[in-house]
């Protein structure tokens, strides 16, 4: 009869126990929700531990419980940024089970939780424009003093080439036509050229002096003219034997035999 009454303590005091841990009655896992108030279609970093949510508010995700802080980052339209910590809360349930039941609470995860809901609030927060680039830092040198290269799809450009002049894109027929008339003298080469080859022989012949009366010293003497000479009959055999004469047909030549 004690044994009975004994064991049927036993089992209740467990399941009094076993009911106290917040293990029991929670999990190591817990939805939360982000609102957003004062800024729409914001997305969120949900960081704890080592682990990293992204949420849109106002989504409602799973998250796993911890005992160290939630560090929450949100972006909102407008560059607007707004980062927030969220501490985590001791469950009331641990304190039933005791120590055994404490020890098993903080094993599983169980033994902390975050609130379920968490606003991020925008409305003061005003909106910044943009940063600008690097290279607009009033650290250095502005791009207004000093060149920089302007690489553009269509024409791209460096320093180097800066100066020089674009040269057109022109047809062939252009071009040729171009260079014909570049052969074509111009009025300022006619002018500066030398006279033509007739005009020359007429200056030399103005530029030599006529002779005087009496003076046939400078003028040369005529060539006398020499007679043919005949060849020698002896030097007809030197020529090769004398091509031999073949008499005309005065008769057609048939085309074929028997004609």
């Amino acid at each position: 009869m004690m044994l009975s009454r004994f064991s049927a303590f036993t089992l209740v005091a467990s399941t009094l126990f076993l009911s106290s841990c917040a293990a029991m009655v929670d999990d190591s896992y817990q939805d939360f929700t982000i609102k957003t108030p004062g800024a729409e279609n914001a997305f969120c970093f949900v960081y704890i531990d080592k682990i990293k949510y992204q949420a849109y508010p106002p989504q409602t995700i799973n998250i796993m419980k911890s005992e160290n802080k939630m560090r929450i980052d949100c972006k909102a339209p407008g560059n607007r940024d707004k980062e927030i910590f969220v501490k985590p809360i001791f469950s009331a349930r641990a304190i039933w089970g005791g120590p055994p039941g404490m020890a098993w609470d903080y094993a599983s995860k169980a033994l902390f939780h975050y609130p379920n809901m968490v606003e991020v609030d925008f409305t003061d927060v005003p909106v910044e424009p943009f940063a600008q680039p690097k290279h607009n830092s009033k650290d250095i040198a502005q791009p207004e003093e000093h060149q920089l290269d302007e690489i553009s799809p269509a024409q791209p450009i460096l320093n180097e080439d800066r100066n020089q002049k674009e040269l057109p894109i022109r047809r062939r027929d252009d071009v040729e036509f171009e260079e014909s008339l570049g052969e074509l003298p111009s009025q300022e080469a006619v002018q500066r050229a030398d006279k033509g080859h007739l005009m020359s022989v007429i200056d030399q012949l103005q530029e030599v002096p006529e002779p005087q009366a009496g003076d046939v010293s400078d003028v040369p003497a005529p060539a006398p003219i020499q007679a043919p000479v005949e060849a020698a009959p002896s030097d007809l055999h030197d020529l090769g034997p004398a091509p031999v004469e073949v008499p005309a047909l005065s008769e057609p030549i048939p085309l074929y035999p028997g004609q």
